[in-house]
């Protein structure tokens, strides 16, 4: 996904949000394709 807007360079991507906001799941997605349920500890 992010090959196409970036190309082969590194990039850096800063998540910042309150607890509980789908921030987990969202990198999940990105890197492995596929929503993954998270369970607070």
């Amino acid at each position: 996904m992010f090959s196409s807007l970036f190309g082969n360079k590194e990039a850096r991507i800063l998540v910042l949000g309150l607890d509980n906001a789908v921030k987990t799941t969202i990198l999940y997605r990105f890197q492995m394709g596929e929503v993954i349920s998270t369970i607070p500890s």
